[in-house]
C-alpha cells in the first residue's frame, strides 16, 4: 500500500451457537474499533494518522457470549507516496526542423507525465520526442504526479535551436558627391556566433549577385562602412548581410544617389545698407568634396543674379565670408545671391533683396547751451544719414543768417549719430547762427536746421570791476548792477554816505551803499546813484540808443525809457502794455528776477539771464527801502519832467515790471547797455 491510501479491512467471523458478541480490530496491537454486528469492516485512512512507512500487523479478535475468543492477523507494507521529477535530452543544440528525444528519469510511483518544450508545445508521454520549428533558446519543464504527490523539474535555457541571423539594412547617411556611409544592424544572431557581416553594394538593383562585397567584422549589433571614390550624381544599391553557422541572411535592398558635386552655399542678409553701398556675404557649408576655387556674391536689379552680373571675388575655401557691394544706385532694389565655384561648376545660395537708401539726409540742430563770451555747446542728432557713408560730421557757425559768408566748420571726432559739439572762437555779444552738417563719401555736404543764440560778454569799468554782459533781443545789457565810483575818464563820484536829506540837491553826483553799508556791495547789489551821477551832465534822451554815456564804461551807455520798452517787449509785453505805467505785462519781471534773495517766495526764474537782485533804493530824504529783499529800481536817461525821471521797479510781490517816475535825487541802481 502507498502512504495516504485508505485501506479497507474486512473480517469474517462466526460462532457455532450463533452467540458472537463482537469483533475487535487491532493495528500494531492497538485497538482501533469493536464491531458488534455484521459486517465487520473498518477503513484505515493512512493520510490522517501518523503512519510510519514499513510493515504493519492487522489483527482481528472475535469474542462470544461466554467470553471465549479467537483471533487472526495479517501483515501489510505501506510504501512512500513521494515522486521526484528528472529528465535529460539526447542532444541540447540543434538546428531548426530537427528533433530531440527526451528521457524520463523520475522516481516514485508515477501516474502522469506533463512536458512543456518552451515553444508553446506540450506532451503527456513518458519519453517523448519533439521537433522544433523555430529557432531560439528554450526552457524545458517536466511535471510528474500520482494521486498523492507531484514534482516539477525545470531546466532553464536547456535547448538551443539555431537559425540564420536577422539583419536590417541601415543608412544611408552623410551622402556626399563621392562618398557615403551605409551599414546594417544584426538584431538577432540566430543563436549562433556571427562569423561574417557587411554589405553588398553596386550600381545595379541586385547588389548581392552583381555588386561588391564589403566585410565589416563579426558579432551582432550595428555596423557601418564608408564608401569612397564614388561617382557624382550616381544611384547606388546596397544590402546588409550576416552569416553564422546556419547560413547567411540579408536585409532589404536600399539605395542612394550621390550629390552633384557642387558646393552648398547660403547667402547672408544684407547689412549696413547705405545709399551707394551695402554689405552681404555667404557661408559655404559643403565644398561638394572638391576644392572651392572662388567665392563671392553677385547682384542685379534682375531677380536672379549670376556671376555675369556685378559680383565680388572673396577668396577660396569653406567657411563664412563678407562681401562689399559698391557703386549702387539711390533708392533701388537689388537682388543678391552668394556663389561658390569648384571643379564641378558654380552653385548659388538663396536669394535676398534690399532697397538702397534714398540719400535724403535729416539732421537736427538742437538748442545751444553753456553759452559763454566766446564759446558754447550744441547737441546734434543725425536723424537719417540718407544711407551715405559719413566721412565727417560736426557743426558750423557764422554771424549771417543767410550763410553767404562761408560758415566756420567744427568737425566732431567720433562716429555717434547723437553728439555734442563745442563751439569756440566766437565773438562777444554777437548773434551766432549754428547748423549741423555731414560730408559723405562723395565729398557732398548736407546741412541741418539753423538755430541762433547770443554770446555773453564782459565789461570792465575804470575801477577795474568786471561785469557779465548778455544779449537780449537786439540789445546787449549788463547782467549786474554798476558799482563804479569813477567815470570812464577817472573823475571820481561823490560818496554820499551819511549826507542825509538831499531833496533839493539835484546836481551833486552821489553814489551810495545800500543802508550806508559797504557789505551790500560785496553781496552783488552794486551801488545806488543819483540821476545827476548817472547822467554826468548830459541832457535827457529817449532815443534808441540814448547816446548818454554818463556813468557807464566806455562803449556803453545809460538806457533810455524807449530802450527799456524794447527790452520789455522782447520779454513778452505788447507795445500797448509797454507804453503804460505802473505794473504792466504778464511775467516779464519773473523772467528778470534771480532765483534767490527775494522776500516771501518772490524769486523769479531768471530765464532772461538779467539777474535782477533786490538791491533796494534810497529816497531823497536819506531813508533806504527794500530791507529783506523786497524791491529794486533802475534809472533811465529819460526825464519825466523838470523834477522827475522815468524808472523801472521790480518787486517781490509782482511778476510784472513797474514803469514810473521818481525824483532826480533818489538813489537807484543802473544797468548799462552796449552802444550799437
Amino acid at each position: 500500500f502507498i502512504l495516504g491510501e485508505v485501506i479497507d479491512i474486512s473480517v469474517d467471523a462466526e460462532d457455532i451457537d450463533n452467540n458472537l458478541e463482537e469483533v475487535r480490530i487491532f493495528i500494531d496491537n492497538i485497538g482501533v474499533i469493536a464491531i458488534e454486528d455484521f459486517p465487520f469492516f473498518y477503513s484505515w485512512d493512512t493520510s490522517k494518522d501518523e503512519v510510519d512507512i514499513g510493515n504493519h500487523e492487522i489483527k482481528a479478535m472475535a469474542i462470544d457470549d461466554l467470553n471465549a475468543s479467537s483471533e487472526s492477523s495479517i501483515t501489510i507494507r505501506i510504501a512512500d507516496n513521494s515522486v521526484f521529477a528528472d529528465f535529460n535530452a539526447d542532444i541540447t543544440e540543434i538546428s531548426v526542423g530537427e528533433s530531440i528525444s527526451f528521457s524520463d528519469n523520475s522516481t516514485g510511483f508515477i501516474d502522469t507525465w506533463s512536458w512543456d518544450f518552451g515553444d508553446k508545445k506540450t506532451s503527456d508521454e513518458q519519453n517523448p520526442s519533439h521537433n522544433y520549428e523555430l529557432g531560439g533558446i528554450f526552457t524545458i519543464e517536466l511535471v510528474v504526479s500520482n494521486d498523492y504527490a507531484s514534482d516539477k523539474e525545470s531546466k532553464t535555457n536547456y535547448i538551443t535551436v539555431k537559425t540564420i541571423p536577422t539583419v536590417i539594412t541601415t543608412g544611408p547617411s552623410d551622402i556626399q558627391s563621392i562618398s557615403a556611409i551605409i551599414g546594417g544592424n544584426i538584431t538577432n544572431n540566430g543563436y549562433s556566433e556571427i562569423i561574417d557581416r557587411g554589405v553588398f553594394f553596386g550600381a545595379t538593383e541586385n547588389p548581392v549577385t552583381e555588386g561588391t562585397k564589403i566585410q565589416s567584422g563579426t558579432g551582432e549589433g550595428q555596423f557601418s562602412t564608408t564608401l569612397n571614390d564614388l561617382s557624382i550624381n550616381t544611384t547606388y544599391y546596397y544590402q546588409a548581410f550576416a552569416t553564422n553557422s546556419e547560413g547567411t541572411s540579408y536585409g532589404s535592398t536600399e539605395s542612394f544617389t550621390t550629390d552633384d558635386g557642387l558646393p552648398e552655399v547660403t547667402t547672408k542678409n544684407a547689412t549696413n545698407i547705405k545709399a551707394k553701398s551695402a554689405i552681404s556675404g555667404g557661408e559655404i557649408t559643403n565644398d561638394g568634396s572638391f576644392t572651392i576655387t572662388s567665392r563671392g556674391i553677385c547682384w542685379s536689379e534682375n531677380p536672379l543674379p549670376t556671376i555675369n552680373d556685378n559680383h565680388t571675388v572673396d577668396g577660396v575655401g569653406l567657411g563664412t565670408y563678407e562681401s562689399n557691394l559698391e557703386n549702387l544706385e539711390l533708392n533701388t532694389r537689388y537682388y543678391v545671391r552668394a556663389y561658390a565655384t569648384n571643379a564641378n561648376g558654380i552653385a548659388y545660395g538663396n536669394k535676398i533683396n534690399f532697397l538702397t537708401d534714398d540719400g535724403q539726409v535729416v539732421l537736427n540742430t538742437s538748442e545751444v547751451f553753456n553759452i559763454g563770451d566766446e564759446s558754447a555747446q550744441c547737441n546734434v542728432e543725425i536723424v537719417d544719414d540718407g544711407g551715405w557713408i559719413i566721412v565727417e560730421r560736426g557743426i558750423c557757425w557764422d554771424t549771417s543768417s543767410t550763410h553767404i559768408v562761408p560758415c566756420q566748420p567744427i568737425p566732431y571726432v567720433g562716429d555717434e549719430d547723437s553728439f555734442t559739439s563745442n563751439l569756440t572762437g566766437l565773438y562777444e555779444l554777437f548773434k551766432i547762427y549754428v547748423r549741423s552738417y555731414i560730408i559723405n563719401e562723395l565729398g557732398e555736404t548736407y546741412y541741418g536746421n539753423t538755430v541762433n543764440f547770443y554770446t555773453t560778454g564782459t565789461v570792465t569799468d575804470y575801477d577795474g570791476n568786471s561785469y557779465k554782459a548778455i544779449r537780449l533781443g537786439e540789445q546787449s545789457w549788463m547782467a549786474e548792477n554798476l558799482r563804479s565810483k569813477h567815470y570812464y575818464d577817472g573823475t571820481p563820484l561823490v560818496d554820499g554816505t551819511g549826507v542825509g536829506d538831499i531833496y533839493e540837491d539835484i546836481t551833486t553826483k552821489y553814489y551810495f551803499y545800500y543802508n550806508d553799508n559797504p557789505g551790500y556791495l560785496e553781496d552783488g547789489y552794486g551801488l545806488l546813484y543819483t540821476w545827476a551821477a548817472v547822467m554826468n551832465g548830459e541832457t535827457s534822451s529817449d532815443n534808441i540808443p540814448s547816446g548818454v554815456q554818463g556813468v557807464c564804461p566806455t562803449g556803453w551807455h545809460v538806457p533810455s525809457d524807449a530802450e527799456w520798452k524794447e527790452l520789455e517787449m522782447y520779454l513778452g509785453m505788447s507795445r500797448l502794455e509797454a507804453d503804460g505805467e505802473s505794473y504792466r505785462g504778464t511775467d516779464e519781471a519773473f523772467k528778470m528776477k534771480t532765483q534767490y534773495g527775494w522776500a516771501e517766495d518772490g524769486n523769479g526764474s531768471n530765464e532772461s539771464g538779467f539777474s535782477g537782485l533786490p538791491a533796494g533804493n534810497r529816497n531823497a530824504y536819506g531813508s533806504y527801502y527794500s530791507e529783506g529783499g523786497r524791491s529794486t529800481g533802475y534809472w533811465t536817461s529819460t526825464s519825466y519832467d523838470s523834477e522827475f525821471v522815468w524808472c523801472r521797479i521790480l518787486a517781490y510781490c509782482w511778476d510784472q515790471i513797474s514803469r514810473g517816475h521818481t525824483p532826480q535825487s533818489q538813489g537807484l541802481s543802473i544797468r548799462c547797455t552796449k552802444d550799437q
